[in-house]
C-alpha cells in the first residue's frame, strides 16, 4: 500500500468531500484523485532526453499543486521532492542538480534563479 491507495480509498468512500481548501471552493477527494492521476501519467510518460523522470519535484512559492504532486508522484512510483524557494540561488541550483533527472514544476518567478541545469 502506498499513499496513492489512501487517496483512492477516500475518493471512493467520500468523493464529494473537500480534501483541500475551503468548503465552498476546495478540491474534493474525487477531483484530487483525478489530478493526481494526470500528474502520475505525465511523470511516467515524461521524456527528459535521458529517459523518464526519476523524481517529481516542486519549486513553488505557495501552491495548491502540492497535494496533487505528492499523490501523483506516488502514482508514478517516483520520489516526490518539495524544494524550498527560500534558499539562496547557488544552494538551490545545487539541490536541483542533485535530484536530476527530475520532472521539475517551477513557479514562474523562480525560473530565472535556476539558470541552465542538465536533467
Amino acid at each position: 500500500m502506498n499513499i496513492r491507495f489512501l487517496l483512492e480509498m477516500a475518493a471512493e468512500g467520500m468523493p464529494d468531500r473537500v480534501a483541500v481548501g475551503s468548503r465552498t471552493s476546495g478540491v474534493t477527494y474525487s477531483r484530487l484523485c483525478e489530478q493526481a492521476g494526470r500528474v502520475g501519467r505525465l511523470t511516467r510518460e515524461s521524456d527528459l532526453g535521458e529517459g523518464p523522470a526519476e523524481r517529481l519535484a516542486l519549486l513553488d512559492l505557495n501552491s495548491p499543486l502540492l497535494p496533487a504532486m505528492l499523490f501523483g508522484a506516488a502514482a508514478a512510483g517516483v520520489p516526490f521532492v518539495p524544494l524550498n524557494y527560500r534558499l539562496a540561488d547557488a544552494p538551490l541550483r545545487d539541490l536541483v542538480a542533485r535530484n536530476a533527472p527530475a520532472l521539475l514544476v517551477v513557479d514562474p518567478p523562480v525560473v530565472s534563479r535556476l539558470g541552465e541545469l542538465p536533467g
